[in-house]
């Protein structure tokens, strides 16, 4: 179920690989391991993200239109692009009714991030919040969600985000998340293009519609992945394997 730990003797013993994406599965077949062996289930989404309330906040008139991302701020999660793109934004529509949310369970880059948020003038755009035990709540506060990492084996919080009826964007070459991210209509962007992704958050800013279909684009293709589907999945692949 996993890749991390998993030795290529190991690989070849195994009589059932399960994946959580094709990439994943991709990798495990060029690592010596059986396709024929090898299968797909995604991880589920847990209810709590469908059944989350209204997004009419974004239509009130003090709501400021909010792009957001959930992770850890690190380089392989694309911090630095998230932080380039707030920067971007600012230089060329300015500050006002938007803000860039980075919400992640540790930052050990911390001091580092804040620092960088500072000297870059950021400070009132850009906010780092240290705490991820409501995520369905926080993920309801975003507009759009920006997913910058370079590489995802799948990208669970984006398609949590999906789930609560916001339309994403991702990178080209960032793996799993591209493919669920095109499928679901939302927005792939050139690989580290930031005048690109720049100009996508505008138009979804002054795009209430567009901001509405693609968000109900989203959350229709994320109930794919419910936990009662994706259990149906496993008990198939497992009953398959034993039989």
């Amino acid at each position: 179920a996993g890749v991390i730990g998993v030795t290529e003797p190991a690989l070849h013993l195994a009589d059932l690989l399960i994946a959580n994406s094709l990439e994943t599965k991709q990798f495990l077949v060029s690592k010596g391991a059986d396709d024929s062996k090898v299968t797909e289930v995604p991880p589920s989404i847990d209810e709590a993200f469908f059944q989350a309330q209204s997004r009419s906040q974004s239509n009130s008139v003090d709501h400021s239109f909010t792009v957001g991302c959930v992770g850890t701020a690190m380089t392989r999660k694309g911090f630095e692009i998230f932080l380039h793109t707030a920067f971007r934004f600012k230089q060329r529509f300015g500050a006002g009714n938007i803000r860039f949310v980075w919400v992640g369970s540790t930052l050990p880059m911390r001091g580092e991030a804040e620092w960088d948020v500072d000297k870059a003038g950021l400070g009132d755009m850009v906010s780092l919040v240290n705490d991820n035990r409501n995520i369905s709540k926080i993920l309801l506060d975003f507009d759009i969600y920006f997913c910058p990492s370079k590489e995802e084996s799948f990208g669970l919080a984006p398609m949590e985000a999906m789930a609560t009826g916001c339309p994403v964007i991702a990178m080209s070459g960032s793996g799993a998340i591209e493919r669920l991210t095109h499928e679901a209509g939302g927005e792939i962007v050139p690989y580290f293009d930031v005048e690109r992704i720049v100009d996508v958050i505008d138009q979804y800013r002054n795009d209430s519609d567009l901001l509405r279909q693609k968000g109900a684009s989203a959350k229709s293709f994320a109930e794919a992945f419910t936990t009662d589907t994706v259990f149906q999945q496993w008990l198939e692949q497992l009953t398959a394997t034993l039989d």
